[in-house]
């Protein structure tokens, strides 16, 4: 009983931690799992609404001072400027006066990476698509330094709560680990 109890208790632990706010935003930004918020539990809908909330709260001022600081790195700039002229089209300019709202519904309509990428390749993705998405770029580096899912896990503690249940309470400590 003292096992199921606890197992019971890191289910709720883990709930608790998986339904934060950041861990929603986080799995939004993900190229991976963008695609698959409903079937972890996340409504896309909830997921903009807090993606947009911490965009205005923080993030549009620092895009804000990114667009106005002058560069640290002059080669870096010079490059960029002729990666600007060579680019510099119609739709690129309206790319950049584009609301956060259109950004981040054309991230979302975006095909999604395989959930099976890596990490490494989830920052090349995000470098090379920086450009069509400036704004989500800048918000993933910073949520995305923390795993936003494990499905592993998720699918371990689904199991547990369905095999621990107060109507298997009479399963002794024994019984559970043998299953």
């Amino acid at each position: 009983m003292k096992f199921a109890n606890a197992i019971q208790r890191k289910l709720r632990e883990y709930s608790d931690l998986v339904m934060k706010p950041e861990v929603k935003i986080a799995a939004g930004l993900d190229p991976r799992s963008k695609a698959v918020l409903e079937n972890i539990g996340y409504s896309r809908a909830e997921v903009k609404k807090l993606v947009r909330a911490e965009y205005e709260g923080y993030f549009r001022l620092k895009v804000l001072q990114n667009r106005s600081a002058p560069p640290t790195n002059p080669v870096a700039h010079q490059e960029s400027s002729f990666i600007g002229l060579l680019g510099a089209t119609q739709g690129q300019a309206l790319l950049e006066n584009e609301p956060f709202e259109g950004e981040f519904e054309r991230w979302m309509n975006h095909a999604p990476m395989e959930i099976t990428e890596s990490v490494h390749d989830v920052r090349t993705w995000m470098k090379v698509n920086k450009r069509l998405y400036p704004r989500i770029s800048l918000m993933a580096k910073d949520f995305l330094g923390v795993t936003s899912t494990s499905v592993p896990s998720e699918v371990a503690f689904s199991f547990a709560g369905t095999l621990l249940h107060k109507r298997r309470a009479r399963l002794g400590d024994e019984s559970v680990q043998a299953i």
